[in-house]
């Protein structure tokens, strides 16, 4: 019975170490405005946009308006305040996703973690101005859970964060006009 137990240990080990830390876990980094360093999927992606912080904050943090601008989301119900803690609830490419929202430096960078199936993941916004009127956005997200690149790869997250980054840019520059 002991070997039977101890190989029971090994496998659910191994599947655990599989998963990638835990989303608590993957939080925990994200309140510091920081991504999962280990993590098997890594995008981070630039766009300057012609319109200034504020109203780029505003776009980004509206997220009920998310579907707007973002074809990828058809559904999004904004958290009930913009703060560490709040949860928010969207669905991209008909996944239907739940985020906790782990750090909001106003107008300056908003963190999430979020999950869905077998994926966890942190996203991390900056904003910098670094001209009146020009926007630089900074994204870096992070992705693990059990055999996810088996199912969706780095090509896959860099494409979606550029998408999301481009349909940003268009969403506020479209509004500064």
């Amino acid at each position: 019975m002991k070997k039977l137990s101890a190989a029971v240990v090994t496998v659910f080990s191994l599947l655990a170490s599989a998963c990638g830390p835990s989303l608590s876990t993957m939080h925990s980094t994200a309140t510091s405005g920081h991504v999962q360093a280990d993590a098997p999927i890594h995008a981070r992606h630039s766009v300057v946009i012609e319109a200034p912080r504020e109203l780029v904050w505003s776009v980004l943090t509206d997220v009920a308006a998310w579907p707007s601008w973002q074809t990828s989301v058809t559904e999004a119900h904004a958290p009930a305040k913009l703060a560490p803690g709040a949860t928010f609830r969207w669905t991209n490419k008909g996944s239907a996703i739940t985020s906790t929202l782990a750090r909001v430096t106003d107008q300056r960078e908003i963190a999430w973690t979020g999950s869905v199936s077998i994926a966890k993941a942190i996203h991390v916004w900056r904003l910098v101005e670094p001209s009146a009127g020009r926007t630089r956005v900074d994204v870096e997200e992070t992705m693990d859970g059990f055999m996810l690149t088996a199912f969706y790869g780095q090509a896959d997250l860099d494409a979606d964060v550029s998408a999301s980054l481009e349909a940003l840019r268009k969403a506020a520059e479209k509004r500064a006009r």
